[in-house]
C-alpha cells in the first residue's frame, strides 16, 4: 500500500482526536445567583458561588474571583427572563460606594504550562457600563455592555489568551467605571473568541 494513502487517514485521525479533546477539555460556566431552574443556561454549567470566596473549582483547576475594590455579592433580575436572557440575569457584581471605580481580580490556578484562553461574559442590568480588562502581560481589552439584548447570543465578552508558565497561574484585573456596579454573568476556559458575542441556544462556537 502506498505511504501516501496510509499517511492521509493517520493524519485525518490525529485531526479529528485533537479537535475532540479540545472541545472537551473547553469549560462554560454560567453565574448564578440561586438555584432556580429557569435561569440556568442549556448547554453550561451553573454554578452558584459560595461567599466568601467566589472560587469555582475544576479537577486540578480553580479559579478565585476576589474583590480589589469595592465588595463582591450575588445578584440577580428576574425579569431579564421575560426577555430570553438566563445568562445575563444573574452575577456575581463589585459593588462600590462612593466615587470610586469597582475592581476585581481573577486567578485560575492549575492549568498546564502553554497557551489558554479566558472569556468573561458581561451584562449590566439597567445601563450600559464600559469594562476594561488587563491581561498577565498587561495588555489591556474594553467592551461595553448593552442594555437592549433579548438573548445569549448578544451578551458582550471579552477574551483573552496567555502563555502559562511552570506555576500553572494567571491573574487578570476587570475594571469597571467610577461609582457603578461591575457585573459578572458567566465565563468560558479554552474556548475561542466568541466575537463578542455568545450563541444562542448555548455557545456552540465557545
Amino acid at each position: 500500500v502506498p505511504l501516501r494513502l496510509v499517511w492521509v487517514p493517520i493524519t485525518l485521525l490525529l485531526h479529528l482526536a485533537w479537535n475532540a479533546h479540545s472541545a472537551d477539555s473547553q469549560l462554560r460556566v454560567d453565574i448564578a445567583a440561586d438555584a432556580r431552574a429557569d435561569m440556568r443556561t442549556p448547554g453550561w454549567e451553573n454554578w452558584l458561588p459560595e461567599a466568601p470566596s467566589f472560587a469555582y473549582k475544576s479537577g486540578a483547576l480553580r479559579l478565585e474571583i476576589r474583590a480589589l475594590s469595592g465588595s463582591l455579592a450575588l445578584r440577580s433580575q428576574k425579569a431579564l427572563l421575560v426577555r430570553g436572557l438566563t445568562m445575563g440575569a444573574d452575577a456575581v457584581v463589585c459593588e462600590i460606594d462612593g466615587d470610586r471605580a469597582p475592581e476585581v481580580a481573577l486567578r485560575i490556578t492549575g492549568w498546564q504550562p502553554g497557551t489558554h484562553r479566558l472569556n468573561l461574559f458581561l451584562h449590566a442590568f439597567s445601563e450600559p457600563l464600559r469594562y476594561e480588562l488587563i491581561d498577565p502581560s498587561g495588555t489591556r481589552r474594553h467592551a461595553t455592555t448593552r442594555v437592549d439584548a433579548t438573548h445569549n447570543n448578544q451578551i458582550v465578552a471579552l477574551h483573552s489568551q496567555v502563555q502559562v508558565d511552570a506555576t500553572g497561574t494567571a491573574q487578570w484585573r476587570l475594571k469597571g467605571p467610577v461609582g457603578k456596579p461591575l457585573y459578572l454573568n458567566g465565563f468560558s476556559l479554552e474556548a475561542p473568541q466568541p466575537n463578542s458575542q455568545a450563541s444562542e441556544p448555548h455557545p456552540a462556537h465557545l
